[in-house]
């Protein structure tokens, strides 16, 4: 009985830790609101790639977008509107 009871807990303290996970996911997608287009942008590992290439074409330091002053949110959020295929 006591070995039954070692293995439910067991499998309990496996449920809690894995459940938030697979809620969750693991992939490192946030979603971004662009106020001057009124939508919503899935800010993963691709759109990070294409932020840096605007930046680097641009001229600009590297800052994370959420850091950025809102003027250059909208530069980055015009420019993006006009280029949807990268």
């Amino acid at each position: 009985m006591r070995g039954m009871r070692n293995f439910v807990g067991a499998f309990f303290l496996a449920a809690v830790m894995i459940v938030p996970v697979a809620i969750t996911g693991c992939s490192s997608q946030t979603d971004v609101y662009d106020e001057t287009h009124g939508d919503h942008h899935k800010w993963d590992d691709h759109e990070e790639s294409v932020y840096k290439g605007y930046l680097s074409d641009n001229h600009k330091e590297y800052r994370p977008i959420k850091q950025s002053p809102p003027e250059e949110q909208k530069s980055y959020w015009d420019w993006r509107h006009g280029h949807p295929e990268k």
